[in-house]
């Protein structure tokens, strides 16, 4: 019983600092990441230990995410997954102000990311969830920007990813003051 009890105890403990997410402030917008991912960007400071443990600097992490049109990219550490996000000026209307119909008009514009498989709506902003193969994208026009958060599996991808993803967006911050 005793043995239980230390177990229950030790688990209390650690379960908080599994579920902990780190805080991502890239100007435009912020977010939180789970903290089981190591987090890059075009800001990172040339003595931030990541860029030592990958080999790499920052000028470097800058040059490639530019390259590829990303803000960030986080990298799960077990190699599980990889997050990217983009962010473009696109004038068209906010995606939280648009009926039904006319996200799935916006859906099949974006077909090349994926299927639909729902909607997702945050305090700010409301997402286009689109599923291809190992691919998981989700989707938003706000403040004249076009935003795109992709999660990548390296097998299948599992419901967990999903939650992970969509706890993402939801805690994004698009600096609406919401």
């Amino acid at each position: 019983m005793k043995k239980a009890i230390i177990v229950l105890c030790i688990a209390v403990m650690i379960l908080p600092l599994a579920a902990a997410a780190s805080q991502v402030d890239l100007g435009k917008l912020s977010l939180a990441v789970p903290a089981s991912c190591d987090v890059f960007t075009p800001g990172m400071r040339p003595d931030d230990p990541l860029l030592a443990l990958y080999g790499t600097s920052a000028e470097q992490v800058a040059r490639d995410l530019g390259s590829q049109g990303l803000l960030m990219m986080a990298r799960e550490i077990a190699g599980a997954y990889t997050i990217t996000l983009s962010f473009q000026p696109d004038a068209g209307p906010d995606y939280s102000g648009m009926a039904e119909s006319e996200l799935m008009n916006e859906a099949q514009l974006n077909a090349q990311s994926g299927a639909l498989d729902s909607v997702l709506y945050s305090r700010q902003a409301a997402f286009l969830v689109l599923r291809s193969g190992n691919a998981l994208s989700l989707i938003t026009r706000v403040n004249g920007a076009f935003c795109r958060l992709v999660l990548k599996a390296q097998g299948s991808l599992a419901g967990q990813m999903t939650d992970i993803l969509e706890k993402i967006a939801q805690s994004m911050d698009f600096g609406r003051g919401q």
